[in-house]
């Protein structure tokens, strides 16, 4: 990863010519460049950060030799970074709240539904015990109306016995 200022070539500043060996014709040469690694390194303690003045946040920088773009880069890269996981950590902690105030609304609204459902239940077993009293009432009633039947049947026959 360099730049234009990085790359040089060993033989007085040309890089190395390739020709079109395919035979196509009409092809084009073209220079590759040899990049060069850099003879000093980035004094880290020379760089005055400024907020967002620039890209990579680095303004009047000194140094004792030449700074390698590389580790300008770096640091660039590592500042862009580290914006994007403050952004991705505060993002995660707001889905975070936004999940424990779902649970406590979903729990609550579970005990209220248990709630209802144990009151449903005890008037079910209300109702249920009330019909089976009415039930058993009227089975009672039949069984007396049937007796009531069949001692009527049994007067009359005595009646019509005697007359």
């Amino acid at each position: 990863m360099g730049t234009a200022s990085s790359l040089v070539s060993p033989a007085g500043g040309v890089g190395e010519v390739i020709e079109d060996t395919y035979g196509g014709g009409g092809g084009e040469a073209c220079e590759i460049p040899v990049e060069v690694k850099p003879k000093a390194r980035l004094l880290r303690g020379s760089l005055r950060r400024v907020g967002a003045s620039r890209p990579g946040g680095l303004i009047g920088a000194s140094f004792k030799s030449t700074a390698s773009v590389q580790e300008l880069e770096c640091v660039a890269e590592y500042e862009r970074l580290k914006k994007e996981y403050e952004i991705f950590r505060v993002s995660k902690n707001n889905e975070v709240a936004s999940m424990v105030k779902k649970e406590a609304k979903l729990d609550r609204e579970n005990k209220r539904l248990r709630a209802e459902l144990q009151a449903l239940q005890k008037t079910y077993q209300k109702i249920l015990r009330e019909k089976e009293s009415a039930l058993e009432a009227k089975y009672q009633a039949m069984e007396r109306a049937a007796t009531f039947e069949h001692d009527r049947d049994k007067v009359k026959r005595q009646f019509k016995y005697l007359s």
